[in-house]
């Protein structure tokens, strides 16, 4: 099965005004997941979805695809014009805002994903949790507090580091996530997302943290 990988840019968000060009180390967060990327991708499977100039120009440094879209349609919109524009039978969706998922968890996603398309139809990224959750006052995976964190059934946090779907069902409308997705599992660190300000300047302080991890450094 084929698939395009897409990673979506633009200027400004919520959470700096420097958007996807905001600085992460001594590069940005476009330029970072691209490099991620190649690491575990063929080149020409990767596309940057964007109305940016500057998001153009990247792309063309780094010999990648171009996936030209209107500044200020809707997200819906902006998954279905990236869908009409290529012809792979799926469609790997990875955001800049989640830095610290790497090419190693990309990779083996993509892998299992692609081992198990009889079992799922969609593939999301997570964290799985141990906690005591409730649901309108009501106790959702637990009956009493004293049996313990190790007794609960886990939760799954959904992230917004990775999605697999097929192009059809994006076509349809039906978004990134299908009617029976696979949980791929990251770690704490993996997980976090820049979803604001305050996010982002917490993240950045954490690279060296990631560095440690990633190379054992």
């Amino acid at each position: 099965m084929s698939y395009s990988l897409i990673i979506p840019a633009q200027d400004s968000n919520k959470h700096h005004k420097k958007g996807d060009f905001s600085f992460f180390g001594d590069t940005t967060l476009l330029e970072w997941k691209i490099s991620q990327c190649i690491e575990c991708c063929n080149k020409s499977d990767i596309f940057v979805s964007t109305y940016s100039e500057k998001a153009i120009s990247i792309a063309k440094k780094y010999k990648i695809g171009l996936i030209h879209r209107k500044d200020g349609i809707s997200y819906a919109d902006i998954l279905i014009d990236a869908a009409k524009k290529v012809t792979t039978d799926y469609i790997v969706w990875v955001n800049p805002t989640s830095p610290f998922m790497g090419p190693s968890q990309y990779k083996e996603a993509i892998d299992i994903f692609f081992l198990n398309l009889d079992k799922y139809d969609s593939l999301i990224t997570a964290n799985e949790r141990r906690d005591f959750v409730y649901f309108n006052n009501k106790k959702i995976n637990f009956l009493k507090h004293s049996d313990g964190r190790s007794c609960l059934d886990p939760i799954y946090i959904a992230t917004n580091g990775m999605y697999i779907n097929s192009r059809e069902n994006i076509l349809n409308g039906k978004g990134l996530i299908g009617e029976n997705p696979f949980f791929y599992n990251l770690g704490y660190l993996e997980s976090l997302e820049i979803s604001d300000e305050q996010t982002y300047y917490f993240i950045s302080e954490l690279i060296s943290l990631y560095f440690q991890k990633q190379f054992k450094v």
